[in-house]
């Protein structure tokens, strides 16, 4: 009876802890996936470029017990690709919409998209991607019109493979610019653009100041599409005016049969130009500007009313521009190369010296053979060789371990180079960051980055990548990373930053000639800085804040970036970033992810840049939840504001 009594009780124990257990528990539970409605948009339209990141907006809801989880998104067939998670916070009756970011390096055609409680997984769906030729022009349209400029995809631009029109939702427009990077240009007609948020918006503007192209139609909609790119646009919107001819945009097609435009007037904006812009196309249809690395467009016209026109596609390929990004962490991606092992000089990463190995083998074998037998027989005791023999190679073995601590050390060691670009007069600048963990023995270990950081991984050898990358509401995390002994796990992040390096000049361009001032008015103290302007290098030494140097290019040198001479001393060789960066056969001239202008580069060779070097790092990180000592450079590429003769 007593047995019995034990039993009923330790049952009743069960169901007492199993009421009391917390609710997000009971929730998992009882889930059902009925209760879980999930929609996801991934990419541009669900295409993307390869090896460059892309959104993925996901809509979610709630309407059973309150669920803790993340968010997972990983490709179906390729094992080696990083895996992206989100944490997710739904309680019962939510509804909320959430950004993740992917890439993918080897054309993945298929993606799942999973929702995780403990592990398990609650709900999947799985999207269809296509992934883009690197070569095509990439137009986003921004639109509430499914067809709008479909026609464009007939453009034949050079050095491109042809064009390709994606259709947008501005609710799911990116917060981070790197998510725009696989879009050549956008187009934006007839939305709100008020309604974008500040981040939506500053992604934008970074983005075109990185090389993007924004084309704002105005007409009908400019009530709509004006307001909220008021700041980027090369003109002061005026008020509409009726019956406009827009018989001048056909003018600027090559000699072809007379288009039909002649025939359509439409009520256009009048519009007054800011200073460094210019009209395209009279009386001011067409406007434009240079915007940082990239070029904002103002059609004065509703975009809609081109739709009839049959060399709608031509006009938009004599105006549009292709842009090379500077996007060192897309490019490496796609090459298949890693920064850190070009300019990373680590000496625990050598071998010693050819020498040192001889007379070390050629020491050991004398001492275990010819020394040890001479000294032996010359007191008598040869029989003692099977003590000395192990004893001597045991203080040999010991010996070199002890060496490869010193050499290696034993604790891990980080290290970050990182490439800055920023532009005069702007706050924030766009950081790409390169990070190694170096450890002495096969070790794993946790690393934090801020919040919503972009971090992609590769290694130095070929093995595939088998960590995850997860976004918090306080931070970034890419936790259980293996390093190997003597090895090196190396990442990219990538983000907007605070531009710490604050410059002011007054300079002049007239022809192949530059010259005028740059000072420093910023906290931060700038090495070995140069000028660059049409390939040409010209030396300005340290600036340290409050410092003024002259400018002074007479003429093309075309000496960039050897003519540099940077260091090649220390951990990070300064001359091989340049030349990887810069030079013909580095992957700022070469062919990455897009479709690449060979005569232009990635820098303009018409703008004047401020190149200089920190030894202070840029992304903040932590490893194994505690900061980190980092060995770090970072080269600032800032685009100085200079006034045309």
């Amino acid at each position: 009876m007593n047995r019995w009594k034990l039993h009923i009780a330790a049952v009743l124990l069960v169901l007492v802890g199993a009421l009391l257990m917390p609710g997000a528990v009971y929730a998992q539970e009882g889930q059902n996936t009925e209760s879980i409605q999930i929609e996801v948009d991934a990419g541009y339209q669900g295409f993307y470029r390869t090896s460059q990141w892309f959104p993925i907006a996901v809509d979610v809801s709630n309407t059973g017990p309150d669920v803790r989880g993340v968010l997972e998104w990983r490709y179906r067939v390729n094992d080696d690709e990083l895996v992206f998670r989100q944490e997710i916070d739904l309680p019962r009756g939510a509804r909320k919409r959430l950004m993740l970011y992917g890439l993918s390096n080897n054309f993945a055609r298929v993606g799942d998209l999973r929702l995780l409680v403990d592990e398990q997984v609650l709900f999947q769906e799985q999207v269809s991607l296509s992934p883009l030729e690197a070569e095509l022009y990439v137009i986003g349209v921004l639109s509430t019109d499914p067809t709008l400029l479909n026609s464009l995809e007939a453009m034949q631009l050079e050095n491109t493979s042809g064009a390709q029109v994606v259709h947008l939702n501005p609710e799911h427009m990116p917060e981070q610019s790197t998510a725009l990077q696989g879009l050549n240009a956008i187009f934006v007609h007839d939305i709100t653009t008020a309604d974008l948020t500040a981040a939506q918006q500053a992604a934008l503007e970074m983005w075109v100041r990185t090389g993007g192209v924004l084309v704002v139609g105005g007409g009908s909609s400019a009530e709509q599409t004006v307001p909220g790119l008021a700041d980027l646009l090369p003109v002061e919107v005026g008020d509409l005016q009726a019956n406009v001819t827009l018989a001048p945009l056909g003018e600027v097609l090559p000699a072809i049969p007379a288009p039909p435009i002649n025939e359509i007037a439409t009520t256009v904006n009048s519009v007054n130009l800011r200073a460094g812009a210019r009209t395209l196309i009279e009386p001011g249809l067409l406007t434009a500007w240079s915007y940082g690395s990239g070029q904002v467009y103002f059609a004065a016209f509703d975009l809609s009313i081109l739709r009839a026109w049959p060399d709608e596609p031509f006009l938009w390929e004599q105006v549009l521009v292709i842009n090379t990004p500077l996007a060192p962490a897309a490019t490496l991606r796609w090459q298949g190369n890693n920064m850190l092992s070009n300019v990373l000089q680590l000496p625990e990463l050598g071998l010693p010296p050819f020498g040192i190995l001889l007379l070390y083998i050629v020491g050991y074998i004398m001492l275990i053979g010819p020394i040890n037998f001479l000294v032996l027989r010359r007191r008598g005791r040869s029989e003692l060789a099977w003590i000395t023999i192990p004893v001597l190679v045991l203080v040999f073995v010991l010996g070199t371990y002890s060496v490869g601590v010193l050499i290696r050390g034993v604790r891990a060691q980080t290290f970050q180079l990182s490439i800055v670009q920023g532009f005069e007069g702007v706050e924030h600048g766009y950081a790409t960051s390169f990070v190694g963990v170096f450890s002495p023995r096969r070790e794993i270990y946790d690393l934090g980055f801020p919040e919503m950081t972009l971090v992609s991984t590769w290694r130095f050898d070929t093995r595939g990548n088998d960590v995850a990358l997860l976004w918090t509401d306080s931070n970034t995390r890419i936790n259980d990373v293996l390093v190997d002994v003597s090895g090196i796990r190396s990442f990219a992040a990538e983000r907007a930053v605070p531009l710490d390096v604050q410059l002011e000049s007054n300079v002049q361009q007239q022809g192949d000639r530059v010259q005028g001032t740059v000072s420093n008015r910023g906290d931060i103290p700038l090495q070995d800085a140069f000028i660059v302007y049409n390939n040409t290098v010209q030396p300005i030494g340290d600036l340290p804040p409050g410092a003024t140097a002259d400018v002074l290019i007479e003429r093309a040198l075309l000496n960039f970036p050897q003519g540099v001479q940077a260091s090649t001393d220390g951990v990070f060789n300064r001359q091989q970033l340049l030349d990887s960066l810069f030079f013909n056969d580095g992957f700022g001239m070469s062919q990455g992810p897009f479709p690449v202008d060979p005569v232009r580069g990635s820098l303009n060779q018409r703008a004047v840049y401020l190149l200089g070097w920190t030894e202070q790092p840029v992304t903040p990180m932590t490893l194994d939840g505690s900061n980190t000592n980092l060995d770090s450079l970072s080269l600032y590429i800032v685009q100085l504001d200079s006034n045309s003769q």
